[in-house]
Formats: C-alpha cells, structure tokens, sequence
C-alpha cells in the first residue's frame, strides 16, 4: 500500500497512536478495524462524508462514535474517530489505512512469543505465492468488492453485524 502526502501522514500518525495503545485486546481492535473499513468501503455515503475536508472534524468524529460505538473497542473506536479527524488524499484511502491499522494490530497481538510462528507462515505464503504463476498478481478481492469470505470472513461478519445495528 503506497499513500501520499496527508494520507501518508495520517497513516504514520495514526500507527504511532496505535503503537500506544495499552492493555488493549489487540486482535479484537484489528478484527474491529477491518470491519468498519469493510462498512466504508461498502457504504459510499459514509465515506464520502468521513473524508470530506469541508465537514467540520468534530462533526464527522462525532458521526463515527454514534454509528460504532458499543459495537467496537473502545480503542477501535478512538482509532477511528481519529482517523476521519483527518485529511484524506483519495477517499479510499482512510478505509485502506483503517485495514492496515488492522493487520499492525492483528500481527502485534501474536506477541514475540508467537513472532517466529508468524514470520514463518507470512514466509510460507510469500513463496507459494512466488512459485506458482496462476496465483501471482491475483488479488485474493476483486478491486472495489468486499472480501466475503476467507482469512479474514471474520472482519466480514462484524461488519454485518455493524451495519444491521
């Protein structure tokens, strides 16, 4: 994922305030994340208005904790209530940096114990990747669908379940 200018500087930010998250579950915060970057990604109404630089920042932060609150962490939630405080370089960039928040987190919440583990398995798939052509430069998600089932079928369900509440 390549972001420029205020996108990438929102990113950096936001993976700063996620690194100080403490004593938070942070594989319910990545599942919690992915989830609500699946909501904006499906609800272009929201995403349009979570991005816009001409609504007030309180106003839109505001609009995210009444849609998410009580369904999400309260990490989860305070990461995006940050996020759509700030500007965004493309729309679809906030709901990518959401997702990508999400995979920091998961990774993070694996530990040092389980590091060596994952490392591994990221390697694993990496070569499989690498060594079979039918799979190289397949996206797993056709560009502008939401994933709606494998690894992350998970994220997909909580997103349901958002959007119905």
């Amino acid at each position: 994922m390549t972001m420029r200018g205020a996108s990438a500087e929102a990113l950096a930010d936001l993976l700063e305030a996620l690194g100080q998250a403490s004593g938070s579950d942070l594989a319910r915060v990545g599942e919690d994340l992915f989830a609500v970057a699946e909501v904006l990604r499906a609800e272009a109404g929201l995403r349009r208005v979570a991005t816009d630089v001409s609504t007030d920042r309180d106003a839109k932060s505001g609009l995210v904790r009444s849609l998410f609150e009580g369904k999400v962490e309260p990490t989860s939630l305070d990461l995006v209530a940050d996020a759509v405080r700030r500007r965004w370089t493309a729309t679809r960039d906030l709901a990518d940096a959401l997702e990508h928040l999400g995979v920091v987190a998961v990774v993070r919440s694996a530990g040092s114990s389980d590091a060596d583990r994952l490392a591994d398995e990221l390697f694993g798939v990496h070569r499989a990747i690498e060594e079979n052509h039918d799979l190289r430069g397949r996206s797993p998600t056709p560009p502008g669908r939401a994933r709606t089932s494998g690894p992350w079928s998970a994220a997909s369900s909580r997103a349901r379940r958002c959007r119905r509440r």
